[in-house]
């Protein structure tokens, strides 16, 4: 362990590249003889936080490597080869509704699942479709 630590905890654990992960289910959607049709009588919500502009900041990711370095003095000097940022908000409990816009656009609802979306994405995404209009 290193210094400073008194317990550790080591576990397997899945990752998951949303860009890439997404490429993998529209190439299934394809295969399967779906299609991708991008048009809006409807918005899918799935933010919570109203969609903000998700950019790098340098003095936070400075931080995250000064944390690693600190607890993995290997990775000092290490380059960073790309920034990924997301939100993960998380809420007591999901919000999954249905909220009606200005101009008759509907606009569903579907955030709060904080770091378990992906563990209840088809769930959830099956419920948050028959919100939708056909």
């Amino acid at each position: 362990m290193p210094a400073g630590y008194a317990t550790g905890l080591r576990a397997r654990v899945p990752l998951i590249d949303m860009p890439t992960h997404l490429r993998y289910l529209e190439r299934r959607l394809v295969a399967a003889g779906g299609t991708v049709e991008r048009r809006a009588p409807v918005v899918v919500n799935c933010s919570g936080l109203g969609a903000p502009e998700l950019v790098p900041d340098p003095a936070t990711a400075e931080a995250i490597v000064a944390r690693c370095t600190w607890v993995r003095p290997e990775l000092a000097g290490a380059r960073v080869v790309d920034h990924r940022m997301g939100l993960r908000p998380a809420r007591p409990r999901v919000r999954l509704a249905v909220e009606e816009l200005p101009g008759g656009t509907r606009c569903v609802h579907n955030y709060g699942h904080g770091g378990a979306g992906v563990t209840v994405v088809w769930g959830c995404a099956r419920e948050a479709a028959a919100l939708a209009p056909a």
